[in-house]
């Protein structure tokens, strides 16, 4: 942190979203909040993100992705502040979980050099009716931490029902197709950061990877709040 900003620190202290308390500096929550959240660990497997010890990959649901990392588990006060900044109107949270969100991209792809950060995306229907795609908030506020540019190059081609009712396998087939890019040109060759707020199955992410990949890019590192505790069950 910068000097002038540990400065204003002093003076204008942040407050933690969750409850309200002076967090300390270098926190993003205060002291009593973290005790209800739990980050992952730096030694994590990087095809499915979770820790070594609760790897994921010999899952028939869960399939590899290039690069995965998250910061938190989808739990506690963690699961209720995306909640909140999904469901309850407080899309204000997407800055404070791109900052954890950098953090983590610097720590885990130190000598990455990303052409662009990217975003799962929603349909105009459903993006409508919440009123904003959280992805696409924290893909900006990402992409700005991080100094490179927002690359809105992803579209969803098709409705699909919400994956939080479906099996694991029906997940897949759910989404099967329903991801493309705009252009080539905007994928083509480049090494792009891949944004979203949860992985549950991975099944959003590795549609979204492969339509990246099929549209030229260079290679995909995917970056998210958090890993939902999913073991071939349904959240």
């Amino acid at each position: 942190m910068k000097y002038q900003s540990r400065f204003s620190r002093i003076f204008f202290p942040e407050k933690c979203d969750r409850c309200g308390r002076i967090i300390p500096l270098a926190h993003s929550f205060c002291p009593h909040c973290e005790e209800n959240i739990r980050v992952i660990s730096d030694s994590f497997c990087e095809s499915c993100g979770y820790e070594k010890t609760d790897c994921f990959c010999e899952s028939e649901f869960n399939p590899k992705l290039p690069h995965i990392a998250a910061v938190y588990m989808y739990c506690g006060d963690i699961r209720e502040r995306i909640h909140a900044m999904k469901f309850r109107g407080r899309p204000s949270f997407a800055s404070s979980f791109a900052s954890d969100m950098a953090k983590r991209v610097r720590q885990v792809y130190p000598d990455v050099a990303f052409d662009g950060v990217c975003f799962t995306p929603m349909t105009k229907s459903a993006e409508k009716e919440r009123g904003y795609n959280q992805s696409r908030l924290l893909a900006k506020s990402l992409a700005h931490k991080l100094g490179v540019p927002l690359n809105d190059c992803l579209v969803k081609i098709k409705q699909t029902d919400k994956q939080h009712s479906l099996t694991g396998q029906e997940r897949k087939q759910n989404l099967k197709g329903s991801f493309s890019v705009r252009t080539p040109a905007e994928a083509q060759g480049k090494v792009l950061l891949l944004c979203d707020d949860i992985k549950t199955t991975g099944a959003t992410l590795n549609e979204c990877t492969e339509a990246l990949l099929s549209a030229g890019a260079k290679d995909v590192y995917c970056i998210c709040i958090a890993l939902a505790d999913y073991h071939g069950g349904k959240e």
